[in-house]
């Protein structure tokens, strides 16, 4: 049994439309859900041999919680090298104020600089009140985490953007000695 603490806004969220959203990943990867909306938990119970997908499940769950799609938090159940990282970025600023113009950056003019790391490094992204969580590969998770403490300290776009591209010239050249 797991027990996953959400942000009771987001409650709802994670249930879906009739409970559409807990039943899908129940039936998809085999666990029983619960949820106990008072105290905003969800519980996932499973065989101790299913623990691989409870984990996935929990995985899906923490991705709604914070802001990613169903959809996109479903690709989990098929990509079991997919990870969820939460980036806690209240610890970068100092007040409210700050933390407003960190979450700017972050998503960028017009969401460019956020759809640009997702685009390049292949990731879902969703910035809420203190949070940024980030779905996808190990590695390219890494990297956008990095890209994103970086924007975080204050360091300017270009630079985070040459370490993408860097990162992507070192993946394809890897690709290329494997063949």
């Amino acid at each position: 049994m797991m027990v996953v603490r959400i942000d009771e806004d987001r409650v709802g969220a994670v249930i879906g439309p009739k409970g559409s959203i807990l039943k899908r990943i129940e039936e998809a990867l085999n666990v029983e859900i619960k949820v106990r909306k008072d105290k905003a938990e969800v519980i996932i119970i499973s065989e101790r041999q299913n623990i691989e997908n409870a984990l996935r499940a929990k995985m899906i769950i923490e991705a709604i919680a914070n802001g990613i799609s169903s959809t996109d938090a479903f690709i989990v159940v098929d990509n079991p090298d997919y990870v969820l990282e939460v980036i806690n970025i209240d610890e970068y600023a100092r007040n409210r104020r700050d933390l407003r113009r960190i979450k700017s950056r972050i998503i960028g003019k017009e969401g460019k600089i956020k759809r640009l790391i997702e685009d390049e490094l292949n990731v879902k992204i969703s910035v809420r009140e203190k949070k940024v969580a980030i779905l996808g590969r190990y590695i390219d998770v890494q990297i956008a985490k990095e890209a994103i403490i970086s924007i975080c300290k204050g360091s300017k776009y270009g630079r985070i953007l040459r370490k993408i591209e860097e990162f992507k010239m070192q993946q394809q050249f890897r690709k290329l000695a494997e063949f």
